[in-house]
């Protein structure tokens, strides 16, 4: 026989009830506004696996694809432990730490703030109670950015548009790499990459994105000083021809460490190893025989499929 609930085993129950009721009200949210988001940041990165559902065309080389979001049904927060932490900055539940930003404010839990960045905890250990911690001195967007990968391990931005989206990876980067938050900066560095590589249809962009890259970090973090630096290395010929030579030449000279950087991808990008030399005859010696050919296996610099050459 079971005895009666008390008070507080009455007040508990409210409370998780409570509790699972917010969170099924969090999955119809999270389900129509972040459903999209969160699957194509966690697909492998190709071309074919992220962005808008628009075509989009390589800037450097008029290539176009087009991808889309899939249509697999969205999990319960119950179920999904990102989905239910992600719920719980949302709601704000069993919340005892609040970050403000101007007029913005969000409940958040010391735990998890502390486990990802060392400089916030310092500042959180010092704070009276109720503890509330004021971050208005940092970027609003980027600020909003940080919290939503402490409780998902990403962010969502629209890549499709690098004119905004690049200008946002950056402006992350720079924050996580203030405040110590080495995960979110290899993340922002993956995702400001793959935009980069994929989706800039003007060069405009590319080069804006340059200035910004380099007034913003170090060398001492060059996650994304390498990913235009290695980019421009790839585009070389594209770069150099026609009305846009002038332009990269202008950014070049106006920011002399991307030039540097350059220099250094040049002489390190896709240095294979020289695993044979085919023999051959000189003018004197006469051309080679009718079957004397070779064949020799390369891979696409881009994907990585394997491909054999004949050389006859």
């Amino acid at each position: 026989m079971s005895r009666p609930q008390t008070t507080q085993e009455q007040n508990l129950s409210r409370i998780f009830a409570d509790e699972a009721e917010e969170l099924d009200l969090q999955e119809t949210k999270l389900a129509s506004t972040k459903e999209c988001a969160y699957e194509q940041m966690s697909r492998p990165h190709s071309s074919s696996t992220a962005g808008m559902d628009t075509p989009t065309r390589d800037a450097f080389s008029s290539t176009a694809s087009l991808s889309t979001c899939g249509t697999s049904q969205p999990q319960s927060p119950r179920n999904n432990p990102a989905m239910a932490l992600h719920a719980s900055l949302l709601s704000g539940k069993f919340s005892d730490l609040t970050i403000t930003h101007g007029k913005r404010s969000w409940k958040a839990h010391k735990v998890i703030v502390c486990s990802h960045s060392p400089v916030l905890a310092v500042e959180i250990e010092e704070l009276i109670e109720p503890a509330v911690l004021d971050l208005s001195h940092y970027n609003l967007t980027a600020v909003g950015h940080v919290l939503e990968f402490f409780y998902t391990s990403n962010y969502a931005t629209i890549d499709g548009m690098p004119a905004y989206s690049l200008p946002t990876h950056i402006t992350v980067f720079r924050l996580a790499s203030t405040l110590q938050i080495p995960g979110l900066q290899e993340r922002t560095a993956q995702r400001f990459r793959h935009n980069l590589n994929h989706y800039v249809t003007d060069l405009n962009v590319y080069f804006t994105a340059i200035k910004e890259v380099y007034a913003n970090t170090t060398p001492d973090e060059p996650a994304l000083r390498l990913a235009v630096a290695e980019t421009a290395s790839m585009e070389m010929v594209n770069l150099l021809a026609g009305d846009v030579r002038v332009n990269f030449l202008r950014v070049t000279s106006e920011v002399p460490d991307f030039q540097a950087d350059i220099y250094m991808a040049l002489l390190t990008y896709n240095r294979a190893k020289v695993e044979f030399v085919v023999a051959e005859l000189c003018d004197d010696c006469g051309p080679r025989d009718v079957n004397d050919a070779y064949k020799m296996d390369i891979e696409c610099k881009g994907c990585g499929q394997k491909k054999t050459l004949d050389f006859v």
